[in-house]
């Protein structure tokens, strides 16, 4: 989910799981949004540890890998957040969210904004794991399509 603030990177650990953990999930997911922020304007994937499963990480860290070979980095803005649906079945869950983003990138070197995205709203399904007592992303999924960058801010 792209999102910005100017938060640091973040050192807590990963919400501990529960019999009843549908904050916590949502916990997770509002830091994994704040950290992902952080990494792709910083390039620094290692931000996302504490809430993202190896996977996650992966898919995380190839996007950050293209901005760096196009010599841009991200600044993501969350316009709004809102919760359609959470489903937990023993150490798995599913969160549907519906939010609302913008976007724009930035030249690496003359710190000028090249791309950006409109304000645009779309439906996420975070794919979520219990593992070690904490809640992880496994896997963002866009179940709508997210605009295409478009020249300029």
């Amino acid at each position: 989910a792209p999102s910005s603030t100017g938060a640091a990177e973040s050192t807590s650990p990963a919400t501990e799981a529960s019999s009843a953990p549908e904050e916590e999930l949502l916990s997770v997911i509002r830091q994994f949004n704040e950290d992902q922020t952080f990494a792709v304007r910083e390039l620094a994937p290692s931000a996302l540890v504490d809430t993202c499963t190896d996977r996650c990480l992966a898919e995380q860290q190839a996007y950050i890998d293209q901005l760096i070979r196009d010599n841009l980095y991200e600044v993501q803005e969350q316009l709004s957040f809102e919760v359609l649906s959470i489903q937990v079945s023993g150490n798995k869950a599913a969160v549907v969210t519906r939010e609302a983003w913008q976007t724009r990138k930035y030249d690496r070197d003359s710190q000028e904004c090249r791309y950006h995205q409109p304000p645009f709203t779309t439906r996420q399904t975070y794919t979520l794991v219990g593992e070690g007592g904490a809640w992880r992303i496994t896997w963002d999924n866009f179940d709508t399509p997210v605009p295409t960058d478009v020249p300029g801010c």
